[in-house]
């Protein structure tokens, strides 16, 4: 049997987090989910996701914190999903070692688009 491909979602939005999680499960994902940046990095560290969408601005740890740490002692593939992602907003995200960006709002199917071209 093939496992399916563990993805965690850090972001302290509860309804973007829980509708993302919702359409990820019915697509064949296991998720995970993280309301803060804290609770997103020891969930990464004790659940070794295949994958992480990780929101930038987020209480306790911002994302750019929790993607350092996680760069830390992992190569996942992190894609980050924000209102800042401009050209420079990426450059800056990209140098922390994420491996792509979704522009918020977005449509759940480019997400998950994204997320199949990435794994």
């Amino acid at each position: 049997m093939v496992s399916k491909l563990r993805i965690l979602i850090v972001d302290d939005n509860r309804p973007l987090v829980l509708g993302a999680e919702r359409v990820l499960r019915k697509e064949g994902f296991e998720v995970i989910t993280a309301f803060d940046g804290l609770e997103g990095l020891q969930k990464a560290q004790q659940w070794n996701p295949d994958l992480i969408l990780l929101d930038i601005l987020m209480p306790k740890l911002d994302g750019v914190q929790v993607l350092d740490s996680v760069r830390k002692s992992s190569n996942v593939p992190v894609l980050v999903f924000t209102a800042a992602c401009d050209e420079s907003g990426l450059r800056d995200i990209m140098a922390h070692g994420a491996n792509g960006c979704v522009r918020k709002p977005f449509l759940i199917h480019d997400l998950v688009d994204c997320i199949r071209e990435m794994v």
